[in-house]
């Protein structure tokens, strides 16, 4: 018998159309996805560790190392929704800079890594270090990689510790 139709036998039974109307609510109830627990904050979870909260917080520098010449760099937050300027000097009268908005991925441990990018590449965490009663979740230092294109567009990775001024 199918629902709501006439069988041979006459009507369709209540008992038919009543079944037939439950049993899409039913599957509909139970196709419903479990919710998982949200993951909590532990350490550059949030744009906000990076950037600063109410206003845009101080910079991180670092000094770059390539083929043996010191360059500095900066990644200066301009917003507080992720904005930043990240500053490569190749010398007093040739700096080079770029400003994007960074990129904040949470792991399920709640910890967070940051990818940029710099004017001649990229740049992203392996590894952030928080510190602060007030601020537990604050990132106080970025690990990671540098991505700066040589002469005839090689690229190059360096390693780079960038710790904030405000340490």
């Amino acid at each position: 018998m199918t629902c709501g139709k006439r069988s041979r036998d006459g009507p369709a039974k209540k008992s038919a159309v009543i079944l037939c109307g439950t049993v899409p609510l039913l599957v509909a109830l139970s196709a419903a996805p479990v919710g998982a627990a949200p993951i909590l904050n532990q350490c550059g979870g949030e744009v906000a560790d990076y950037v600063g909260t109410l206003a845009p917080d101080a910079a991180f520098s670092a000094t770059v190392t390539i083929g043996g010449t010191a360059y500095p760099m900066t990644i200066t937050p301009k917003s507080v929704e992720g904005r930043v300027r990240i500053e490569f000097s190749n010398g007093a009268d040739n700096p080079r800079y770029a400003i994007d908005h960074i990129v904040v991925r949470a792991n399920s441990s709640g910890v967070g890594q940051v990818s940029f990018k710099t004017y001649a590449g990229d740049g992203w965490s392996t590894q952030v270090v928080c510190g602060g009663i007030l601020a537990p979740t604050r990132v106080t230092q970025i690990n990671g990689p540098v991505g700066r294109s040589g002469r005839g567009g090689n690229a190059r990775v360096v390693q780079v510790p960038f710790r904030s001024r405000s340490c």
